[in-house]
């Protein structure tokens, strides 16, 4: 197995996510199989297949990742993920208002993130109380507020009734009406 430490990555940064990578994954001269794949569940890939840049020094195609750090915000460079050799993609690093947006817009889908995670681990928090509400509630549960089940049948049995005398009398009167239509049509021949 092949350990590397995913660098300039939002997320590796702070849980220090390494990518393995089985050794018999290795052709000479080419790119790992599974790093594209790994790649394009990154949030920081560019695309999900690598993207011919220089070589390594092993002879090795580089993959197209972009940077997230305060340095250089937004910004695409070659990597690669066994000996760490990298050369940025562009020449021009991001300066003035783009670099101000993009910092932005980082700062801005890691609160987002925070606030979903949050959000996820009050619903788990609110699941788990309203588990324990339910199992408790039927053992404490005064014997007055329980409910009476042969009324709730009776309830149910007169609904039943109803809609079928209303339904026996809409039938009956729509028979009624078409026969009378019918008579009436027939009047002139008769």
């Amino acid at each position: 197995m092949v350990v590397s430490k995913i660098v300039d990555l939002p997320d590796s940064s702070e849980n220090g996510d390494d990518l393995v990578i089985p050794d018999m994954m290795f052709t000479q001269g080419k790119e790992p199989v599974g790093v594209s794949m790994a790649l394009s569940q990154s949030s920081s890939s560019v695309s999900s297949h690598p993207i011919d840049g220089p070589p390594c020094h092993c002879s090795w195609r580089t993959v197209l990742v972009m940077a997230w750090t305060d340095e250089n915000p937004g910004r695409c460079f070659y990597k690669c993920y066994l000996h760490g050799f990298f050369t940025w993609d562009d020449t021009e690093e991001p300066h003035g208002w783009q670099k101000l947006s993009l910092l932005e817009a980082r700062d801005q889908i890691h609160r987002l993130r925070e606030d979903k995670k949050s959000l996820y681990n009050k619903i788990t928090e609110l699941q788990k109380q309203l588990t324990v509400q339910a199992t408790a509630e039927p053992a404490h549960r005064p014997a007055e507020e329980e409910i009476d089940l042969s009324t709730t049948q009776n309830s149910v049995y007169s609904n039943r009734e109803k809609m079928l005398r209303q339904s026996f009398l809409i039938s009956w009167g729509g028979c009624i009406a078409t026969t009378a239509i019918m008579l009436y049509s027939l009047k002139p021949y008769i």
